[in-house]
């Protein structure tokens, strides 16, 4: 078909409306390149799966890409051994579920819909991955604690080491004599570690390491030596903690990255 017929037809509006009805990055951007067909006999094959497609959105559990987005540049980060982060993943395992979805209503109706539900027959089917995804996650995309059989066992011994840190602290801003030099009352993190808000000029009377001074100069942070011990093992543990997320993000990775291509 030459260009001045294509132009007539309005081919490219034609093609543009399509691409602007795709509900992802990725459906829009091939059928922006869609040409047209070489003949009429390819017409009629894809005019068939057109209409089999029609029908299944005709129904109410129609296979849908709700929520999908395109993760192509992440399946391939994963592919060269990347980590990818806990959304990345969390959207990685909803394209696959999206997937398995359409394509089990696929084969359910397989008899009405033969030759759209052959079209998917070489693609393959990884809920597994997915499960093992949305299992690794909560609803806020925070690692779960039995994600790895360690890092439930780390984040309780924080809770414990961060509830007995904080009542030495409490304690202290009970003590008359350690209100008498605070600049306010209360208590706060730097770099991790619980520190008091000193006066400056009274640092000395409350022995400890200083984590940082005010904008003007007025307050030191000052952790206690009290709790110093209890302060590193607690940011021990959180360092342990972040070691272990990582590992759990870089196994979800692998998974991603073992099964790319397809």
């Amino acid at each position: 078909m030459d260009g001045r017929t294509l132009q007539d037809l309005q081919f490219a509006r034609i093609v543009e409306a399509a691409s602007s009805r795709s509900q992802t990055a990725r459906g829009r951007a091939l059928l922006a390149t869609l040409r047209e067909l070489p003949g009429p006999a390819a017409a009629k094959t894809e005019l068939v799966l057109v209409d089999q497609a029609a029908a299944l959105l005709a129904l109410p559990d129609h296979p849908t890409l709700d929520g999908v987005e395109d993760v192509g540049s992440q399946v391939e980060s994963a592919a060269r051994g990347g980590v990818l982060t806990a959304a990345e993943l969390v959207a990685c395992a909803r394209l696959l579920r999206r997937a398995h979805e359409a394509f089990s209503l696929l084969a359910d109706l397989r008899l009405r819909a033969p030759e759209l539900a052959a079209s998917f027959g070489n693609v393959k089917d990884h809920l597994a991955i997915a499960e093992r995804i949305e299992e690794t996650f909560d609803e806020d995309n925070r690692i779960r604690d039995d994600a790895s059989p360690r890092l439930g066992e780390l984040r309780s011994r924080v809770v414990h080491l961060g509830r007995r840190v904080k009542e030495r602290i409490e304690s202290m801003l009970r003590d008359p004599a350690v209100r008498e030099v605070l600049q306010d009352d209360y208590y706060t993190l730097r770099e991790g570690r619980y520190v008091l808000p000193v006066r400056a000029e009274d640092h000395r009377f409350v022995p400890g390491i200083i984590h940082g001074t005010s904008r003007t100069g007025a307050t030191h942070f000052v952790e206690p030596a009290a709790i110093v011990d209890d302060n590193n093992q607690l940011k021990l543990v959180l360092d342990q903690i972040e070691v272990e997320e990582y590992a759990v993000l870089a196994d979800r990775s692998g998974l991603i990255g073992r099964f790319a291509p397809e």
